[in-house]
């Protein structure tokens, strides 16, 4: 028994590709085999929509073919035993735990059918690269330093007069852009789901500040509030990604969406670890981010003190 037993652990993509993607014979993994034998077995490894989507791009640019796609979602499967988190009910899942009728939810589900899903519904994502490009843009126009800022305590940004308005503006204006998509794209349940979003509009939260906790049961509002709030940092240039790397910022607030309901969220980006962070202490988030690196320390810690390793 370890204290990752019965956890839920969210890797980011980089980890995920480490584990998954093929090495050199003799070569040693970035993400060592031993410690994602060790988290398969102890804890519960979750994967998201948001993976498959980060696969779906390289095959619809044709830079990954089919046999090489279905490869890693094999592995993914196992890595996982196919337990996934997000939105939205569908026939053949099978329900671990859920949020609430309108929150997120743990289920298993193959990631074949996951990918099919992703695949299907890429008119979604086309759109949302597109405006993630577009606030990009907006945001580098700035002539605030990202060196001056990255040395800020985020906390004090938040803190900031006017910064809680900020990120409640975005936050609204997201969820009611949200509504319009529902509809446009004929999500299930759009109907209940947006009259949802127009309730949760009116009655709150007020605050952007510890406001998880009273949204969780609400997946459109959770994804909503750390949207608005990691654009807030981007605008306030606190390790702000590349115009160029627009759309891996939003593979990155997605993937920060799904992993805010488990217990760890992993990743090997810096940069994003570092807005993660910030984020999730902000808005109450009691999911614990950490960098690879820690992961692995911590890993090989409890695997010492649980005897898989001697010391």
């Amino acid at each position: 028994m370890t204290v990752l037993s019965g956890k839920k652990i969210y890797l980011d993509y980089n980890i995920v590709s480490y584990i998954v993607d093929p090495i050199e014979e003799g070569v040693e993994r970035i993400f060592p085999d031993n410690i994602a034998e060790f988290i398969s077995k102890n804890s519960d490894v979750v994967y998201s929509p948001a993976h498959m989507e980060e696969l779906c791009v390289p095959y619809l640019s044709g830079s990954r073919g089919l046999e090489d796609v279905s490869d890693k979602l094999l592995k993914i499967s196992n890595l996982t035993e196919d337990l996934s988190i997000g939105p939205g009910f569908r026939r053949g899942m099978r329900v671990v735990s859920r949020m609430g009728p309108f929150g997120a939810h743990f289920h298993h589900e193959s990631t074949l059918v996951c990918f099919e899903r992703v695949y299907l519904h890429r008119g979604l994502n086309k759109s949302a690269e597109k405006g993630q490009e577009d606030f990009s843009n907006r945001a580098a126009d700035t002539d605030v330093s990202s060196v001056v800022v990255n040395n800020v305590d985020p906390m004090s940004l938040f803190g900031n007069d006017g910064a809680a308005q900020a990120v409640m503006s975005e936050y609204k204006e997201i969820l009611e852009a949200g509504s319009v998509v529902n509809v446009k794209f004929n999500i299930a349940c759009a109907e209940f789901i947006n009259e949802e979003i127009r309730r949760t509009l009116a009655e709150g939260p007020e605050s952007p500040r510890e406001s998880f906790p009273l949204i969780a049961n609400f997946h459109a509002a959770v994804m909503a509030m750390i949207e608005a709030a990691m654009k807030f940092l981007t605008i306030s240039r606190f390790y702000p990604e590349p115009v160029a790397k627009s759309r891996s910022d939003m593979h990155d607030i997605t993937h920060a969406i799904y992993g805010a309901y488990c217990d760890y969220f992993v990743t090997n980006d810096r940069r994003f670890f570092r807005k993660c962070v910030a984020v999730f202490e902000y808005l109450g988030v009691p999911c614990r981010v950490m960098m690879m690196s820690d992961f692995i320390k911590f890993c090989k810690s409890e695997m010492i003190g649980d005897g898989v390793v001697s010391s």
